[in-house]
Parts: structure tokens; sequence; C-alpha cells
């Protein structure tokens, strides 16, 4: 428990109280990678791709 509380000492934090602003023209959302990627991987293996490829299998 010490450690975790010597670790947490070190973090410099801000002696004010952060107040709520308003959103300005320079903080408009953006398309987040992380999503983007989780529909690629989606579309790469979503389909009947697997059904397409049943008549190649040989049995040995």
């Amino acid at each position: 428990m010490e450690n975790l509380a010597r670790l947490i000492a070190r973090f410099k934090l801000d002696g004010g109280q952060s107040v709520p602003r308003s959103a300005t023209l320079d903080n408009r959302p953006v398309a987040s990678p992380a999503r983007a990627l989780g529909r690629r991987l989606s579309n790469a293996f979503s389909g009947n791709a697997a059904l397409a490829a049943k008549g190649d299998w040989k049995e040995f």
C-alpha cells in the first residue's frame, strides 16, 4: 500500500479546480482509428468466404 501511495504522490496535479468549458470550432470530433481498424477486421472476416471454399477441401 505504501508503494501505491508513493507512486501516486509523484504525480503533480493542478491546484485549481477544472471548470467545464464550451466547445469551440477547434474541438471537432475526429474518427477513431481503433474503430476504423475494427471495421476493417470485421469486414475481412464477414460473409460466406468459408462456405465458398468448402468444395476445395480434400479428404486424406
